[in-house]
Formats: C-alpha cells, structure tokens, sequence
C-alpha cells in the first residue's frame, strides 16, 4: 500500500476516534498475508503511535499466517497487545491446507512463532479453518490447539466456498456436520477451560449486525478501495458494487466516500431481514454473514444452510448455558 494512503487512513480514523472520545482502532488484516509489506506495516505501526499521541488512544490488532523470521516475530510479539493467528490444527491438518509458496509444511514455521508470542505472554487467538478433513476432528482439534498453543480463545469457521483455500478443500462443507462437529469441540473445550466460538453463534448480546458492514466498517484496500467487508477486497469480486463504498482520491489526497452506499450498507441488519423475524437465534447470529449467507447476486433477503448451522449451534451453546457450564463461544 502506497504510504499516502495508509498515513491518510490513519489520520481519519484517528480523528474520528478522538472525536467520539474513544481509542482508535488500527487492523492489519491482508487481503493475503499483512507481514509480507513489512516496511510498510512497521511504518503505518509508528505513524498510528505518533498520530494517537499516547498509548491509552490506540488500540492496535494483527491478523497473520505465523510465517515470518525471529526479527518480525518478535516486533509482533511486543506491538501488538493481541494477534489472531490463522491456525488449522495440527502439522498434518496445517501442512495441507496452509503450505508454503514452495510446497513445503508451515506448521513447525508456525510453531516457532508461537513459541515467540508466549515467551512475551502476547495473548493470542487461534483462528482454525474447517473443511472436509477436520470436520469431524474438532474436538480433537480443540485439545491439541489448546495444548500447543496454550491459547485460550479458539475460534473455528467453516471453509468458506470461494478463493484459494476453498479450492484446496475440495468441495463445499456440509453445514450439518460442521454443527455436529463444533458442537462435540465446545463440550470438550468446556472440559478444559478453553473458550471456543464461531461468530453466527454468540450469547454476549443482543446483536443487530452480524459484523462491522452495518456499523461503518472503514478497511482500505492496496489499491485504495475502501470496503466495509474483509471478505471483499478486491475489485473483481462479485460483491464489489455492494461493499466497496469509497476509493483514495490522489488528486484531493483524501477519501472519497459513497453516501448512497454506505447507507445501503448500514441497512444489513436483522432488523431489515423479514426472513429472521421469528427466529429464536437471530440476536445471536444477527442475519448471518451477508457475504457468506448470501447468493453469488447478493440476495440479503435469502436462507441458506448456514441458517440450520447456525441454530443448531445457538441452541447448544443456551443448553450448555441453562445448565449452568461454562459458556465457551462469546
């Protein structure tokens, strides 16, 4: 990302957060791996502190793969307060679905960086991809990552049926058994103290949108795009009209902002969805993922499997609640 841009982001968000008298919130997430442009991470880390002013005023979050040298993962290890790691399992599970560029096994890579993250006590959540292989190992899943890790947030998510890693999967999963399977891991995980979640599938609200798409989302793109979706990051996306709501503007140095469809966008809650109305789980899942619950032309309005997925899921987690154990997913 050209720095003009990333700085630009910066100083908005910063403004707007110390206008509405809270922290700022600055994410490197990738569209791919973050660490991979690290001049360019290292420097929009240093302008945030500087454009914050006090550490109290920045809240500061990595979403990264793990694979990186000692140098990187200990500026990580010491930067950022939290980091979601993109983890699968164990090396067989890893090493097939997250391979490195020249087709070698990432998970003792990965491990090392752990290792790193837990020598500086750097909480840690562990974000594990399912698909056909794991599907029924995520009880087994929960103990080893638990064990390995020593991370005490797991979260699981079904494969999702487009890009890369879905192709890699294989087909698509069926959404029954990711429920039956996620199911069986929080029992285990509330065996031992461990939180687990999948985000359709929350008992810590009353929750109108599912994710920030709703709610402002502001994420930028290499290229300048902004989008209100993590999911939708490039151009060529089926769903770009719907979620890139605004582009960097060179010529202004400044982003340019969509009205209409941000207030498109601010409409993707339960409330807008009929559909949800009579549902028991619709607080806790809030109208579902709109990219992941929707068709490849975006009907908001339609079902899915994941809907079953997702009640079923909500259902166990107000058992597991009404008999007083341990809610795991949040």
């Amino acid at each position: 990302m050209p720095e003009e841009i990333w700085r630009s982001a910066i100083d908005l968000v910063v403004r707007n957060a110390r206008r509405a008298g809270r922290p700022a919130a600055v994410g490197f997430h990738g569209g791919g791996e973050p660490t991979v442009a690290w001049d360019s991470l290292a420097g929009a880390v240093a302008h945030a502190r500087s454009a914050a002013g006090s550490p109290g005023n920045l809240n500061l979050g990595l979403a990264t793969n793990g694979v990186m040298n000692e140098e990187q993962a200990e500026f990580v290890a010491t930067t950022f307060p939290t980091v979601t790691l993109s983890l699968d399992g164990d090396a067989e599970a890893q090493d097939h679905q997250r391979p490195r560029a020249g087709g070698a096994g990432s998970f003792d890579a990965v491990m090392r960086f752990v290792d790193t993250l837990r020598g500086h006590k750097t909480s840690l959540v562990v974000r594990a991809t399912i698909t056909e292989a794991t599907v029924h190992r995520q009880a087994e899943l929960v103990e080893i990552l638990a064990a390995r890790t020593g991370c005490q947030l797991l979260h699981f998510e079904p494969v999702f049926a487009r890009g890369r890693r879905a192709a890699r999967a294989g087909e698509p999963l069926d959404a029954d058994a990711f429920a039956t399977g996620f199911i069986a891991a929080m029992e285990r995980a509330a065996t031992l103290g461990v939180r687990l979640r999948y985000s359709a599938a929350r008992l810590g609200g009353a929750f109108l949108s599912f994710c920030g798409c709703a709610q402002d989302a502001f994420n930028v793109t290499p290229e300048g795009d902004v989008t209100a979706c993590f999911e939708v990051c490039d151009r060529s996306s089926p769903h770009a009209e719907w979620f890139f709501f605004g582009r960097w503007d060179p010529d202004r140095g400044a982003f340019a902002i969509d009205a209409e469809r941000l207030a498109r966008l601010r409409g993707l809650n339960v409330l807008q969805k009929p559909l949800c109305a009579r549902c028991f789980a619709k607080w806790s899942c809030a109208g579902d993922c709109p990219v992941k619950g929707s068709t490849e032309s975006f009907d908001f309005q339609a079902g899915s499997a994941r809907c079953r997925m997702n009640q079923s899921i909500t259902h166990a987690l107000l058992v597991q609640a009404v008999k007083g154990e341990a809610c795991t997913a949040i």
